[in-house]
């Protein structure tokens, strides 16, 4: 509230710049329920019980299983519904058993510092929506609060029953220890097979050419996207991560980060090329984009760095840079597409770990 009534410069942004008013409002009532359903079960476990329950619905309705669709009705709609049901049993639970104690007290301050510290997010300016599941760096707080009415709530049911406490409570604590691994193991995985893409790009061009371009194809989309747009399994742009990577190595001007800074490529799915002084950058997953850039910037067939990624094997290809700047700037007619896409299979490849 300060921030937004005192006078701001152009760094500083509010909620209201970039989030309706609707969404605004959604967010207030939506975010201390998920902030009390996500500190209390692991957020990868409600995610497999919202697909195994999606998996139950009508395909007309969810879409088919594994695609973008069906991905999205789980985290959207299943999820949510899961959500407020687990909120509202423990709330059914405490009305049914509350008594004038310090246990009913503890569990309404455990509710009320859980939705006051999930106002903080709810209000962070410049983030995306919808957002399924909360990040956890933000769940700190209000997991002080669930913890508060979780224990509140087992005192209330058994009572006096300390033994049944200890174990619901150990179980709980079980789990959780159980996803956490699992889930950092899953990172691990995840971040080994951006790892092997990065190093092999960079093994594979030490050095850059003073102009670049990287044009790099994904046959699957990621993270929620429309199964049109093929990403590669980056949760940031892919042209951010290939500058980044190269930064401490090469002598990028700062005219690529603007006064914010905000690298030039900075949404997900966003591509182009910048000059700044005689240094070039680009990043592409468009063939036609990257037709027109080349064109347009005069580029020669040695400032083109291209490679294909295929999820399913895990193959990570490099393609030949005289071939593609050919089919770019010579034929440029949509059977050079297709020959373009088979010839990546002609170059040596690494399959990811």
């Amino acid at each position: 509230m300060i921030n937004y009534l005192l006078p701001r410069d152009t760094i500083y942004t509010v909620v209201t710049d970039s989030t309706s008013k609707f969404d605004i409002l959604k967010n207030l009532l939506g975010f201390p329920v998920k902030a009390v359903y996500e500190t209390i079960f692991p957020p990868r476990l409600l995610l497999l019980i919202s697909h195994k329950a999606s998996a139950l619905l009508p395909e007309s309705l969810t879409g088919l299983s594994g695609t973008t669709a069906f991905d999205i009705f789980s985290e959207r709609i299943s999820l949510p519904v899961i959500g407020i049901l687990i909120v509202s049993t423990l709330i059914f639970i405490f009305l049914k058993n509350k008594k004038k104690n310090l246990a009913s007290e503890v569990f309404l301050i455990g509710l009320f510092f859980v939705i006051l510290n999930s106002f903080v997010y709810a209000l962070s300016p410049e983030r995306p929506d919808p957002v399924p599941i909360i990040d956890s760096r933000n769940l700190y707080f209000p997991a002080i609060g669930s913890s508060l009415m979780l224990v509140s709530l087992f005192s209330l049911v058994f009572n006096k029953n300390k033994k049944m406490i200890i174990f619901f409570v150990s179980a709980f604590v079980t789990l959780n220890i159980f996803w956490l691994r699992w889930e950092i193991n899953s990172l691990v995985s995840v971040a080994q097979v951006r790892k092997t893409i990065l190093v092999q790009i960079k093994e594979e061009n030490q050095k850059l050419p003073d102009r670049v371009i990287f044009y790099v194809e994904s046959d699957k989309s990621y993270y929620g996207m429309p199964e049109t747009e093929h990403i590669m399994p980056f949760q940031t742009n892919f042209g951010l991560n290939l500058f980044t990577w190269y930064a401490p190595t090469e002598s990028f001007p700062s005219g690529f980060v603007d006064e914010n800074y905000r690298f030039f490529l900075s949404a997900l799915t966003e591509e182009g090329y910048r000059e700044i002084g005689l240094r070039g950058f680009g990043y592409f997953r468009s063939f036609e984009f990257l037709k027109q850039a080349v064109q347009d910037n005069h580029l020669s067939s040695d400032f083109v760095i291209a490679y294909r990624y295929n999820s399913g094997t895990g193959r990570f290809v490099k393609s030949c840079e005289k071939f593609v700047y050919y089919k770019v700037v010579v034929a440029g007619v949509i059977t050079d597409r297709i020959l373009f896409q088979t010839f990546w299979w002609f170059f040596p490849t690494r399959r990811m770990v």
